[in-house]
């Protein structure tokens, strides 16, 4: 039991640093909600915050303060990975409250009701 209490307090700072990750990913789906609901309208809105992490994460990967991508230090390639994936996530999930609340484009088309809708859109009554 003591050898796993001082594991867990080594390894204390590292999960620290993991869960402070994860409130990226609620606070951009947060963010994607609240932009879905202010402007339905225009759908490429919401995933303007995915597009934005995206591009800082390759940035960051390519162009750090050491000057390429393989001198990176650890700090920039955690930034870059934790950009890269909140941004990819974040595309995923506008994608998916796209699917949910797609508007119905088969709403304008309706679907004779009457015998003599039938005959004048040429369709067989069996």
């Amino acid at each position: 039991m003591d050898l796993l209490d001082k594991i867990l307090n080594e390894l204390s700072p590292y999960f620290a640093t993991e869960k402070s990750s994860l409130w990226y990913f609620l606070f951009l789906a947060l963010g994607i909600i609240v932009l879905h609901c202010l402007f339905a309208r225009y759908r490429f809105i919401k995933y303007l915050p995915g597009l934005t992490l995206l591009i800082i994460g390759v940035i960051t990967l390519f162009f750090n303060k050491s000057g390429g991508f393989l001198r990176s230090s650890v700090e920039d390639l955690r930034k870059a990975v934790l950009c890269g994936a909140t941004g990819l996530s974040g595309i995923f999930f506008a994608r998916i409250i796209g699917i949910m609340y797609k508007r119905s484009r088969h709403s304008k088309t309706r679907r004779p009701k009457t015998s003599d809708e039938y005959q004048k859109r040429n369709i067989k009554v069996e």
